[in-house]
């Protein structure tokens, strides 16, 4: 059985001039087979572009990876959330880092001032218990 959950926000204004990806904010997370196998990460991030810039990216990353698991990309000068959805069913068990990196076309500065994470995990074995312990006890002798 599969639960999603929120799992972490942030909303420090950071902002990124660069042609090429620079980090701007990461959540390190574990990856476990008892608490949190997690298998899918969806992610809410705004990007704003400033009127002489042609278009900013926001990239997602996990550990050192060089290129994205998912990009947004936007010409809006004012802030708009946007979604994606990432697969981390392949990351072994252990410590990871998911990071947003930006980057505009033409070097301008990129900004950035929220980031949601909700994350979709298998139950862990108590929260199994805790359904069938109820269904045990209306069964009756």
């Amino acid at each position: 059985m599969l639960r999603t959950e929120h799992y972490h926000a942030d909303e420090v204004e950071v902002s990124v001039a660069s042609r090429e990806w620079k980090p701007a904010k990461y959540l390190e997370f574990e990856k476990d087979g008892f608490n949190y196998n997690i298998i899918k990460m969806l992610v809410f991030a705004d990007l704003k572009v400033p009127p002489e810039e042609t278009k900013g990216y926001l990239g997602i990353f996990v550990n050192d990876e060089v290129n994205p698991r998912a990009v947004i990309e936007s010409d809006l000068t004012f802030s708009n959330i946007f979604k994606r959805e990432i697969d981390v069913l392949n990351l072994p068990f252990g410590r990871h880092k998911l990071i947003l990196k930006m980057k505009s076309e033409q070097g301008y500065p990129v900004t950035n001032t929220f980031w949601e994470v909700h994350i979709t995990r298998f139950y862990n074995l108590y929260e199994m218990a805790g359904f069938i312990v109820p269904l045990a006890l209306l069964a009756g002798p």
